[in-house]
């Protein structure tokens, strides 16, 4: 199951934990530890505090009792689907944040002989908005 998860990457593993010689924690552990970053919606039988809250610890998105109730599912599906949706939101603002970032940098980056000047003249910088000319450009890592 390990080697599926990360040869397919999936956004969510949706896990019934009453399997031979399968345990969810040692799935959860398993799955940080190789960084996989995969949501776990965790079904089980067992439902005492301290298996849910170590569950929970681990990392699991949530945790549902077997039998469940088919609205319990559609609640836990529904979150998941919004959490996934700001994710890839964030992920791609923070993107679109870091491109203009880099571009206003390279825009501020000033060669040493370039000139300074206000009005046409150069000069020591005063109070008056002062230009600065040949910007450097440079790659940034």
């Amino acid at each position: 199951m390990i080697q599926q998860v990360s040869q397919f990457a999936p956004d969510a593993i949706i896990v019934y934990f009453n399997l031979p010689g399968l345990s969810d924690k040692n799935l959860l552990v398993t799955l940080v530890s190789i960084g996989v970053n995969v949501l776990v919606i965790v079904l089980s039988e067992q439902d005492t505090k301290e298996d849910v809250i170590q569950t929970f610890r681990l990392g699991a998105f949530d945790y549902l009792i077997w039998p469940m109730r088919e609205a319990e599912v559609v609640t836990v599906v529904d979150r998941f689907l919004n959490q996934m949706r700001t994710r890839r939101e964030r992920e791609h603002l923070t993107r679109q944040l870091k491109e203009s970032s880099n571009e206003h940098q390279q825009r501020l980056w000033v060669e040493p002989q370039s000139q300074i000047s206000c009005n046409g003249q150069t000069g020591q910088l005063g109070r008056r908005a002062w230009q600065i000319s040949r910007p450097k450009r440079i790659k940034l890592r």
